[in-house]
């Protein structure tokens, strides 16, 4: 039969290591691979920070709206007219900032809102500036049932900020009645 001769190599005993190729195109695919993930885990810091902002300007937006209530609130224990004090005259519309500790609204100087390294809370006066500007809108101040006297005003919540992606925002609406 075939005799083997003391020259002849199997392949497979001459195939043992890699080539210089086969190692930079596993290089090439590994660094692939790794900047791939270095991008997926960027996005995902990107959104977890814009989600978190977005979390506190709703936050922020719901508590104008708890604002303007309890100045509504307030003013029936007193005894005074509902819209005492909120907004102006009947279709008449106007911007606002108020605090969460303050019985009334100021006019909208656009001023960043801080926050107090004591307890945490947002306001005007004291504490470190945050990136937070929180309008309230007072309109469509209207008068239902014809007796000259508002019934009724829509309450718009404008919190906007600034994230790497640009000025984003948050809207909140709901209309409060003189439920009395």
């Amino acid at each position: 039969m075939f005799k083997k001769s003391k020259n002849y190599v199997n392949f497979s005993e001459r195939a043992k290591g890699f080539t210089i190729l086969e190692v930079v195109i596993a290089i090439f695919f590994l660094t692939i691979g790794i900047g791939a993930a270095f991008g997926v885990i960027q996005k995902i810091l990107n959104f977890s920070s814009i989600n978190n902002s977005r979390l506190i300007a709703a936050n922020l937006s719901q508590e104008g709206i708890e604002i303007v209530k309890n100045i509504r609130d307030t003013n029936y224990i007193e005894g005074k007219i509902w819209d005492d004090e909120i907004g102006g005259e009947i279709g008449e519309s106007k911007d606002y900032e108020a605090d969460y500790n303050d019985g009334n609204l100021s006019d909208y100087n656009g001023e960043y809102l801080k926050i107090d390294a004591v307890n945490g809370f947002y306001n005007y006066d004291a504490g470190a500036n945050t990136k937070f500007k929180r309008k309230i809108i007072i309109s469509e101040k209207t008068d239902l049932d014809g007796d000259e006297q508002a019934d009724r005003m829509k309450i718009t919540v404008i919190t906007e900020w600034d994230e790497k992606s640009g000025t984003n925002s948050f809207e909140a609406c709901e209309y409060l009645y003189d439920w009395k």
